[in-house]
Formats: structure tokens, C-alpha cells, sequence
């Protein structure tokens, strides 16, 4: 039987963004802006490229501030129409084209795999597919639409991956992984934030993933793991035992919005990107290294 076709994406919203504290204690740090929009668009922008529409987000008290933002604005609508600012009217509408939204609470941050876990009423009963917005790709096609691919292919679950420096290991999933015959990157198994020099390769798992629907029974069985968490790392190592997850390394540029100076990094790699722009932004960096050789 054919893997069915994905049509439903989770967005894990319900963080505290400690790593980019003051500045997430008022603002959740999924509308921390990345040059132009929240680091939230850049998610859902990438989920509709991929033809998915139907996004569910996992958020916590204090982050009504995400339902507002894909809330329609009837007020700002009719200021910026009476002043005809029909571009601007047109964007925000691009915004949420085609958007079908929906929300859980998580009571407070219990892991990765206790989100999943929480969102499982409003995921239906197939595979969906998981994207984490601080966790940003710099590449001209959707980084998830080639998980996408390879589960149409052989199904299962399907993470994504990125080479990290041996001192980095400590600070994600890590796999250990085989080249099947076909040429596939076949996951055999994960760990959750390996101490120094025990990380079994350096391939660490980045925020996308699709998941099979199988993944709740295998997570509501699964004790909590590293910090008293529900890992979704460990919940993937049960399925990768079974010959059930593959992996997808990324060509691109991968961005850390999670931090102040993965946040800058992802601003200045996205207003590059447009042509326009790139004379203004040199100068101000020539003039940055003037100020302060």
C-alpha cells in the first residue's frame, strides 16, 4: 500500500525561549522577527509550499500573542484600505491563504514528544509532518519537501539531518545511520543530547521530521528520558530499531533563530537574498567594521 499523502503539520509552539531571554518573556520567540516576518512564517510558509494547509500549533499561557498573529485584523485591514496601502493589504492576506488553523495547550514544556503526544486530537488519523521554527533552512526549495518524498517512497518515519562539530553533539539528537542498497540513509538508531565524545556519528537531527501515526502508541508507552522529558529523540530510536526511519541530510544552510546570534545570523542571511537590499546592508557592515576595527 502506498504511504498516504500528508496534508497536516505541527508546529511545537509551547517553549519558553530561555535561550533568547529578555527579549521571549513578553514576545513568544516564534514572533521574534527574522528580517521581514516572525520565524513563525518561515515555517508555515514552507509547509504551504509543500501543499500542506492545515497547520496545528502546540502553544502555553502567555502565547495568545501567536493565535492574534494568524488571526484576521479587521481593524488594521480598514486603516491600511482607507489609506491605499493595497499592497500591504495584499500580503497580509497572502499570510493566511488557504490556512486552516487549529491549537492545544501544553500546561507546560514536558519535551518534544510530549507536544506531539498533546496534539495528537487535532492530527487526524495519518502521517504529518513536523516543523520547529527556530529551526530555519537556507536553501531555494523546501527542506521538507524532501522528507516528503522519501516517505511517499518507503513511508515510516523521515527526519532531518545536519553534519554538527563534535563539540556540538551535546546539544541534539544524534543518530547512528547505514547506506541501505538503494543508496537511502537508513536511521538505526538515536540518542538524545550524547555526552562529549559518545555521539555515534555527526549527524544530528534538525527541526523537521514526518512522522507515522504510529508514533503516539509508540510515545504513550515510552518513559520520560533525558531531564525528565518525553523525547521525541527516544521515541524515533524504538521506531529506527524496527527498520522504520530514514534520514535526509541537508545541502542547505541551516539556521538557529533559538539564539541571539543565530537569530542575527538568519536576519542578515534573508535580507541577502534580495538583491536590492545587498548594496545598503554592505554598506552598513563596512561602516560597522569602520566604527569598530
Amino acid at each position: 500500500m502506498a504511504p498516504l499523502r500528508i496534508d497536516s503539520a505541527l508546529i511545537p509552539a509551547a517553549g519558553y525561549g530561555t535561550r533568547l531571554l529578555p527579549a521571549s518573556k513578553s514576545v513568544p520567540k516564534e514572533l521574534l522577527p527574522v528580517f521581514d516576518r516572525p520565524c513563525l512564517q518561515y515555517a508555515i510558509d514552507e509547509a504551504l509550499a509543500c501543499g500542506i494547509h492545515r497547520i496545528s500549533l502546540v502553544t502555553q499561557q502567555g502565547k495568545g500573542a501567536i493565535e492574534d498573529y494568524l488571526d484576521a485584523r479587521p481593524d488594521l485591514e480598514h486603516h491600511l484600505e482607507d489609506r491605499g496601502h493595497h499592497d500591504l493589504l495584499e500580503m497580509l492576506a497572502k499570510l493566511r491563504e488557504g490556512l486552516e488553523v487549529t491549537y492545544v495547550r501544553q500546561e507546560r514544556p514536558c519535551g518534544l514528544g510530549h507536544a506531539v503526544l498533546k496534539a495528537r486530537p487535532l492530527l487526524g488519523s495519518g502521517p504529518f509532518a513536523v516543523l520547529l521554527a527556530d529551526d530555519l533552512v537556507g536553501q531555494s526549495q523546501p527542506f521538507l519537501q524532501e522528507l516528503l518524498q522519501v516517505h511517499a517512497e518507503v513511508g515510516g518515519a523521515v527526519v532531518g539531518l545536519y553534519p554538527v562539530s563534535p563539540e556540538d553533539s551535546g546539544r541534539y539528537g544524534m543518530v547512528r545511520s547505514e547506506r541501505t542498497i538503494d543508496d537511502r540513509l537508513r536511521i538505526t538508531g538515536l540518542v538524545e543530547k550524547p555526552p562529549p565524545g559518545t555521539a555515534p556519528s555527526d549527524l544530528a537531527v534538525i527541526g523537521r521530521y514526518v512522522l507515522p501515526h504510529g508514533i503516539f502508541e509508540v510515545l504513550e508507552r515510552l518513559n520520560p528520558g533525558l531531564n525528565g522529558e518525553l523525547q521525541l529523540t527516544d521515541a524515533l530510536d524504538v521506531l529506527a530499531r524496527q527498520g522504520l526511519v530514514h534520514g535526509v541530510v541537508l545541502q542547505g544552510r541551516r539556521l538557529d533563530a533559538g539564539t541571539p546570534l543565530g537569530l542575527l545570523e538568519a536576519s542578515l542571511y534573508f535580507a541577502w537574498q534580495h538583491p536590492e537590499l545587498r548594496p545598503a546592508l554592505e554598506h552598513m557592515l563596512a561602516g560597522f567594521r569602520e566604527e569598530h576595527p
